[in-house]
C-alpha cells in the first residue's frame, strides 16, 4: 500500500517525465551535424528508470519501430547475461536499397508512374472543406489531440466478414465508410485522402531500419448517391491501381504536380487514413518490468488522421485532429457517428450512402420529436403596432427630413387617408401596389398605406432603368402605383396599364384622385396575407420575385426590437435603396418602435466623404448598411463621429475582421456591430452574430438563428 506522500511523489514523477518527454519531442534535429537517433536515460530512483529514445522520421518508419524494439530487446537480454549479440548480419543496408531504387526508378518506369498519378489527380480539389469550429489560420499549425473508440468484437467480426464477402481488405471497407462520413460533413463528392504504404516489397528489406514508407493519394468520387457496396467497388479499384503505382515517392509526385500552395494547409490532401497492421511488438527485457510512456500531447500533421488497429478483442479507432481547428466535442461526435455508420453498413450494405443516418443514439435523445407539432407564435402585425403608436403617442416624432419633422399623428393620418384612396379605387386584398418616388414623408406614408389597404407593397427605385422597371411591374402583375414626386411622371407610358395615384411628398396628400371617404373602413389584415414583393438581381436575366407575408415581417421586426432594445430614444437612418428588402428594416423598425425615421434631405448628397457628418448631425443611433459602403466612409473620418450610434447592422456581404478593427479604431465611441445574414427569400434575415470585442480572424460568422 502506498501512503499519500508516496502517491504524491509518484504523481510528481509522472508529471516531470511527461514534461521532459514533450520538451525533447519538440527539440529539432540538426540534420547536418548531429546523429538522427537521440537517447536519454532518466534515473528516477535506484530501481526505476525511464529510457527516452527519439529517432528522426528521415531514417525510420512505423515498421522500423518494430524492428528496433525487437533488436533492442535481443541485445539487452544477451548482454545482461554475458552473451554475445544474437543478431545475424544484415544481407543489405538501407544505402543499398536507396541506390537500387534510384537506378530502377528512371526512364520508362518513372514516366509510367508519373503518368498514372498525373492523370489520377488531374483537376483534383485542393482542399477538403470540413466545417471547422475555429477559423483556419494563415499558417498551418500542428497542435493535436486524440479521440478514440473501441469497436465491439461483434462489429469487428461483421466488418471483416463483409470485407471477405466483397473480396476487399478491411482497409478498403473502413476507408469507404470514412469517405462517406467526410462526404456528409463537407458536401464534396470528390475526395482525396492520404494513406501510408510500407513499400517493403522484397524480403531483404524486411529487417532493415530506414524510411521505406511512401504516401499514396486515394481519390474517390462519391457522385450519383451509390450504395455502399457500389462505392466499395470504386474504392477497391482506386486502391488496387494505387498499389500498382506505389513506388513513386510522394515528394517527387508533389514536385511534378506543382499544386497550388497555401501555407494554411497541406497540399493535395488534408485527411490521413492509416490501418496499422504492424506486429504489436512488446518490449520484454530480462529482469525488468517495462511499461510504455504515452505522449500527453500529439502533433497533428493534417486536419484529421484516422488510425485503425486490429487487436484480438476487436478493432480500435483513434482520431487525431488539429485542435486549433476542431473542438473535442465535435470530434467526440464524429467518432461516435463513424461508429454508428459502421453499425448500419454491416446490416445493409445495399443502401444508398445518403440514406445512412448520422444521428447517433446519444444525439437522438437531445433532438425534438419531428412528429410533434410546434405551436406557431403570434406577433402583432406591423399595421397594428404602427397604429397603436399613432393612437397612443401621436405627438412623438415619426419622420425627420432636413429641418422638418412629422409626428406619428400626422403620419397616421396621411397613410390612412391614402389607404382609403386605394380602397375607393377598388383595391382588393393581395393586389400589388408599386411605390415610386423620392425619399420623403409622402413615400413613407404611401408604403404604410399599401399595407393598411390590404395591398402588397412593391417599392420601385427611380434609379433603375425604365426597361427594368417595366419588367418588374409586369412580373409582379402590379395594378396600382403611388407616384411620389412634386413633378409629373416622365415615363408614364411604361405605366399605361396601371392606376396612377400622385402623392405630394411633403404632405402625403393624393393629388389626382377623388377625395376618399373617411367612412370607408380599413380592412382587417391577416398574418398570412401577402405584405410585400421584392425582386432578386435575376442571374438568368429575368428578375425573380419573392413574396413575403405579414407574419414573417412582424416576426423579424419584433425580434430585432426586443433583442436590441429599440425604442423611442432611437433615431434610425434610411439609407438603403428601394430595390433591396433591407429598406423594410430601415422604414418599419423605427415606426413599430416609437422611434424616429431619419430621411436624407433632397439637397443632401451623401457621398462617402459627407455621410458621416450627416449621421453625426442627425444623432443616428441605429444604422443598416453593407460592409463595402461602410468601408468607403473610413477614407475621410471627421473628429467626433458617430457618438450616438448604438447599433451598426451589416448585411449583404461577407464581414471581414480587418474592417471591424478599422471601424472600431475610427469610431471608439460607436456602439456594437451585428452581422446579419439571410437571402431575400427568408424575410429580411435569419441569422445574426454580435461581433465580440476580439473579432475572429478572417471572416465573421453568420451566427445564431433569429428567434
Amino acid at each position: 500500500m502506498h501512503t499519500c506522500t508516496e502517491r504524491s511523489r509518484s504523481k510528481r514523477k509522472r508529471i516531470a517525465i511527461q514534461q521532459l518527454v514533450q520538451k525533447q519531442a519538440i527539440q529539432p534535429f540538426n540534420l547536418a551535424n548531429e546523429p538522427l537517433v537521440r537517447a536519454t536515460l532518466v534515473v528516477l530512483s535506484e530501481t526505476e528508470h525511464a529510457l527516452l529514445v527519439y529517432i528522426h522520421h528521415i531514417v525510420s518508419d512505423g515498421w522500423s519501430m518494430g524492428v528496433f524494439i525487437k533488436e533492442l530487446a535481443a541485445l539487452y537480454n544477451a548482454y545482461s547475461q554475458g552473451q554475445p549479440s544474437p543478431l545475424a548480419p544484415l544481407p543489405i543496408q538501407y544505402a543499398d536499397f536507396a541506390i537500387w531504387q534510384r537506378q530502377w526508378l528512371q526512364g520508362d518506369v518513372l514516366q509510367s508512374q508519373l503518368s498514372y498519378w498525373q492523370q489520377q489527380l488531374a483537376d483534383a480539389p485542393t482542399l477538403l472543406s470540413l466545417p471547422t469550429d475555429r477559423p483556419r489560420g494563415a499558417v498551418q499549425t500542428y497542435h493535436g489531440a486524440y479521440q478514440a473508440i473501441a469497436l465491439s468484437k461483434k462489429l469487428s467480426i461483421a466488418l471483416k466478414q463483409l470485407s471477405h464477402k466483397e473480396s476487399v481488405t478491411l482497409f478498403m471497407t473502413l476507408l469507404t465508410a470514412f469517405q462517406i462520413l467526410l462526404w456528409r460533413y463537407s458536401g464534396q463528392d470528390d475526395i482525396c485522402i492520404g494513406t501510408p504504404i510500407a513499400n517493403r516489397n522484397r524480403a531483404e528489406v524486411e529487417g532493415l531500419i530506414g524510411f521505406f514508407v511512401n504516401t499514396l493519394v486515394l481519390r474517390t468520387r462519391l457522385d450519383g448517391n451509390p450504395s455502399f457496396r457500389q462505392l466499395l467497388s470504386r474504392v477497391r479499384e482506386v486502391a488496387l491501381s494505387a498499389y500498382a503505382h506505389q513506388d513513386l515517392p510522394f515528394e517527387m509526385l508533389v514536385e511534378a504536380l506543382q499544386p497550388e500552395r497555401n501555407l494554411s494547409h497541406n497540399p493535395i490532401f488534408q485527411v490521413w487514413f492509416n490501418l496499422q497492421n504492424l506486429a504489436d511488438t512488446q518490449l520484454e527485457l530480462f529482469g525488468l518490468s517495462v511499461e510504455p510512456i504515452l505522449m500527453s500531447e500529439a502533433a497533428s500533421k493534417f486536419d484529421l488522421s484516422l488510425y485503425v488497429a486490429e487487436h484480438e478483442q476487436g478493432i480500435t479507432l483513434q482520431l487525431l485532429y488539429n485542435a486549433d481547428l476542431f473542438t473535442s466535442e465535435r470530434m467526440v461526435e464524429m467518432v461516435q457517428q463513424f461508429h454508428h455508420l459502421l453499425n448500419q453498413i454491416v446490416v445493409d450494405a445495399d443502401s444508398a450512402i445518403a440514406s445512412y443516418s448520422l444521428v447517433t443514439p446519444q444525439t437522438q435523445l437531445l433532438l425534438p420529436d419531428p412528429t410533434t407539432g410546434i405551436p406557431e407564435p403570434e406577433y402583432e402585425l406591423v399595421t397594428t403596432t404602427f397604429t397603436s403608436w399613432v393612437n397612443s403617442n401621436p405627438e412623438l416624432s415619426a419622420v425627420r427630413q432636413g429641418s422638418r419633422t412629422w409626428n406619428y399623428g400626422e403620419l397616421g393620418k396621411g397613410s390612412q387617408a391614402l389607404a382609403r384612396v386605394m380602397l375607393s379605387h377598388g383595391i382588393e386584398r393581395g393586389d400589388v401596389v408599386a411605390v415610386y418616388g423620392t425619399s420623403s414623408f409622402g413615400l413613407i406614408a404611401s408604403a404604410i398605406a399599401v399595407l393598411l389597404s390590404g395591398g402588397v407593397l412593391l417599392t420601385l427605385d427611380p434609379q433603375l432603368p425604365s426597361e427594368r422597371q417595366q419588367l418588374i411591374l409586369q412580373e409582379a402583375k402590379a395594378k396600382y402605383i403611388f407616384y411620389v414626386d412634386s413633378q409629373p411622371p416622365k415615363d408614364q407610358e411604361i405605366w399605361q396599364s396601371l392606376t396612377i395615384i400622385c402623392v405630394n411628398p411633403d404632405t402625403a396628400e393624393a393629388i389626382n384622385s377623388l377625395e376618399s371617404s373617411h367612412t370607408i373602413p380599413l380592412p382587417k389584415i391577416s398574418a398570412d396575407d401577402a405584405a410585400y414583393i421584392f425582386f432578386t438581381s435575376g442571374t438568368t436575366g429575368v428578375p425573380k420575385g419573392v413574396l413575403g407575408c405579414h407574419k414573417g415581417m412582424a416576426h423579424f421586426l419584433n425580434w430585432q426590437r426586443q433583442t436590441f432594445g429599440i425604442g423611442q430614444q432611437d433615431r434610425i437612418a434610411q439609407l438603403t435603396g428601394l430595390s433591396f428588402d433591407v429598406v423594410l428594416r430601415d422604414i418599419f423598425l423605427p415606426l413599430t418602435s416609437g422611434a424616429t425615421l431619419c430621411l436624407p434631405a433632397q439637397g443632401d448628397k451623401l457621398e462617402p466623404t459627407k455621410i458621416l457628418r450627416y449621421l453625426e448631425r442627425e444623432q443616428i443611433s441605429v444604422l443598416h448598411t453593407v460592409p463595402s459602403l461602410a468601408q468607403s466612409w473610413l477614407a475621410n473620418v471627421p473628429s467626433e463621429s458617430l457618438r450616438n450610434l448604438r447599433w451598426l447592422f451589416l448585411a449583404g456581404e461577407p464581414l471581414k475582421q480587418t474592417f471591424v478593427l478599422q471601424w472600431r479604431d475610427a469610431f471608439p465611441q460607436a456602439g456594437e456591430i451585428v452581422n446579419l445574414y439571410g437571402p431575400t427569400e427568408t424575410t429580411l434575415a435569419k441569422c445574426y452574430y454580435q461581433v465580440p470585442s476580439e473579432p475572429t480572424v478572417g471572416g465573421t460568422a453568420s451566427g445564431m438563428a433569429t428567434s
